[in-house]
């Protein structure tokens, strides 16, 4: 009784963890704010705790080992925090319940989103104005709701739309959809976002396809990593045919700019070893180009490695929402860089189950 007491506390401050440093995210703060900075500690203080009260065999501790050590290299050397951190949030997670933590994560993120909205609108906190041009439409005032961007405003309720959608897939019908649409639009009328829009319409267009179509539910599973390479391979075709291919300019237009910042990386920087937090005035809006170029080629290898893995997985067990959130968070990441950060890629979740073997079978309930 002593022990299972033991392990359950254990698990409530990893749950405590996520809950807190999800909350950080969901109000749109970064690795520069000191709020940020104190749950990052913590972490780190609780990954000692857990190595120190949790067994580990030599198969289970050389990736994480692997990816410790190219994290704080990038830390040093590039000033890149986010591969560290997603060491510290794996090496957590042996022995929990994965659905429970994106759970956790997505009810903190709702909290921190509705809060920050209340917050803005109220006067407590700036809702800042921006005067956006737009062909075609001339100045548009776009709000940020209390974020620093009206963009960060939407990609947030982005990701808990996507959170929403893994956790409670089997619940999904027209009138959630029609429901989350309908917020959907309500906020862009404010942030007049584009992407983020886009993104969540075509989210939920995804999710009743493969609902109601069999064959597409059914042969899913088996094209998650053709789909991997894929998009990793149209984020490049894009950066190199961005001023040689007509379309490409209307599309980055369209993107504000995202395939013009793909093309100077890759057209003006080799990727490097090791990665490094700033490349000029270039903005990371690509996931892949973001873990390429800020995490470093080391890192690179080891997150394509194991996401191949984890997908591979998802596809011998047919774990169908799983497939799902992979799928859409790997094309997401063709226009959001959040591909190497597991806060903000939950997908990333799923690499514990190839990387420890005494899996408990709650993960996959």
């Amino acid at each position: 009784m002593g022990n299972c007491s033991h392990v359950k506390k254990r698990e409530v401050v990893i749950y405590i963890f996520f809950a807190l440093i999800a909350f950080c995210k969901g109000l749109g703060l970064s690795s520069s704010s000191k709020i940020y900075i104190i749950m990052y500690i913590f972490g780190i203080i609780m990954v000692f705790l857990k190595i120190s009260t949790e067994k580990y065999t030599y198969k289970e501790l050389i990736p994480i080992l692997i990816l410790f050590l190219i994290g704080i290299v990038d830390l040093i050397f590039g000033g890149v925090t986010t591969v560290l951190f997603t060491a510290i949030s794996l090496c957590c997670l042996k022995d929990i319940n994965i659905k429970q933590i994106v759970k956790i994560m997505l009810f903190a993120r709702m909290i921190s989103f509705l809060l920050l909205i209340l917050l803005s609108t109220t006067g407590i906190v700036e809702n800042n104005v921006i005067l956006h041009y737009r062909n075609g439409v001339g100045f548009i005032n776009r709000y940020s709701l209390g974020y620093e961007h009206p963009n960060l405003a939407h990609s947030s309720f982005s990701i808990i739309v996507i959170l929403f959608g893994y956790l409670y897939y089997r619940k999904i019908n027209l009138f959630y959809v029609f429901l989350i649409e309908i917020l959907n639009y309500i906020l862009y009328s404010f942030t007049v976002s584009r992407t983020g829009f886009m993104i969540i319409s075509i989210y939920l267009i995804f999710l009743l396809v493969v609902k109601n179509i069999k064959f597409i539910r059914e042969n899913i599973t088996k094209i998650i990593n053709v789909l991997f390479i894929f998009f990793i391979f149209i984020s490049f075709v894009l950066a190199w045919g961005y001023g040689k291919i007509p379309f490409f300019e209307t599309l980055n237009s369209l993107l504000t700019g995202r395939i013009n910042y793909m093309s100077q990386l890759l057209n003006n920087y080799s990727v490097p070893l090791i990665g490094r937090e700033s490349y000029g005035n270039i903005l990371f809006d690509n996931g892949y180009f973001s873990i390429l170029y800020e995490g470093g080629l080391l890192a690179s290898i080891w997150y394509f490695y194991y996401n191949f893995k984890a997908n591979k997985y998802i596809k011998q067990h047919k774990l169908i929402p799983e497939a799902l959130l992979s799928i859409f968070f790997m094309f997401y990441c063709i226009f959001e860089s959040y591909y190497m950060n597991i806060l903000m890629n939950p997908c990333l979740f799923f690499i514990t189950y190839v990387i420890f073997t005494n899996r408990n079978e709650k993960n996959l309930q």
